[in-house]
């Protein structure tokens, strides 16, 4: 809906330009949910049906640039905005929106992108000088937000709130008490780590021929994709590959593995919304130490190298199929590591809601 001009105005309104569902993904899903708890006044940028990917960058910043100039006119003093700033060459048009929000006398950035914090960027640091002083960020872990004040040297106020509030399903508090089924969520990309995926349930399959073997995500190269298929048909009884799923077919995926592989190499990974989803139905998750991961996971035996992934993983995996008992205190570890995440980060959104959104 459009920001209305018109009605009632409460001391200090909270003003959003951001990108929402669709596309689904991890930033817009937790971009939606924070506009509902926050109460921001405006819609977010959608990618329509009809358009052509190539377009929707373009298409992406003309919406939001028409956000904030509609937002900018209706704010008053005291009045704030709420932005997701972009990666790569969009922070270069983010930096032509900062403009437009110099209207606001507050603005909170929310940061789902870890390449531009982690090692310096010229584009985010010029973004960020054209905002003015009165900059507050909301960052996914402690770890993001020390990543931040070092690398640029601001004193900006930083706000950590995860994403564990969007995950939906309920936690699991029985464990899972054995090892059946190896499981892989994403976009099947190389950066995802899909091959390190398959070395794995290759290296632990031939051990353990009677282990489950899913995949799930979408997949664009046609050279994967003939991989992909390729390990399918090496052993199509134990392996599968179910595509793109969402809803209540994502939600049987979850159910259904025993153990989420992770071994991303993604240079803007942030804080995977998977892993948490696989937290709360009580799947361990061994992954790479990229982004916020560690401190999702917490623990580091489960925090496995990028090169050699396979190497560590297996004995891992080996040793909680032979020990059933091992791998059910790992299971209930999980749970109990997401049930910490979503306290936090329950009691962070009511702060964010008191300063921002005039809660009480």
């Amino acid at each position: 809906m459009p920001f209305d001009e018109t009605a009632a105005q409460h001391a200090h309104r909270l003003f959003a330009a951001v990108v929402t569902p669709p596309p689904v993904n991890g930033m817009t899903l937790v971009s939606q949910h924070l506009l509902g708890a926050l109460g921001a006044d405006g819609a977010g940028v959608t990618q329509p049906d009809w358009l052509a990917s190539q377009m929707w960058p373009a298409w992406r910043h003309l919406g939001l640039a028409q956000r904030l100039w509609m937002a900018g006119r209706a704010a008053k003093p005291g009045d704030s905005l709420y932005f997701v700033p972009d990666a790569g060459r969009g922070l270069i048009l983010n930096a032509a929106e900062a403009r437009l929000m110099r209207r606001f006398d507050r603005i909170v950035l929310h940061h789902h992108v870890f390449s531009y914090i982690r090692d310096y960027d010229p584009r985010f640091a010029r973004f960020r000088a054209q905002l003015g002083n009165d900059v507050s960020h909301i960052m996914l872990s402690q770890t993001m937000g020390t990543h931040m004040s070092e690398t640029y040297g601001l004193d900006d106020r930083i706000h950590v709130l995860g994403n564990s509030g969007i995950v939906r399903s309920a936690i699991r508090t029985s464990p899972r008490n054995h090892l059946r089924c190896i499981g892989f969520l994403a976009n099947i990309t190389r950066d995802k780590g899909i091959a390190a995926f398959l070395d794995t349930a290759r290296a632990v399959t031939t051990r353990h021929p009677g282990i489950l073997v899913q995949i799930a995500g979408p997949v664009a190269e046609p050279a994967l994709r003939a991989e992909l298929k390729a390990f399918i048909t090496e052993a199509p009884k134990t392996r599968c590959w179910l595509g793109a799923v969402s809803g209540a077919a994502k939600a049987q995926f979850l159910s259904e593995i025993d153990l989420l592989l992770f071994p991303t190499r993604y240079a803007n990974e942030a804080q995977p919304l998977v892993i948490f989803e696989a937290l709360a139905s009580g799947t361990p998750v061994l992954a790479t130490p990229r982004g916020c991961i560690p401190d999702q996971l917490g623990r580091t035996d489960w925090l496995l190298p990028q090169v050699g992934f396979v190497e560590a993983a297996r004995p891992m995996i080996t040793n909680w199929i032979a020990q059933p008992d091992s791998f059910a205190h790992a299971s209930l570890e999980a749970s109990a590591i997401f049930a910490a995440h979503l306290t936090r980060d329950r009691a962070a959104l009511r702060q964010l809601q008191i300063q921002f959104a005039g809660v009480r």
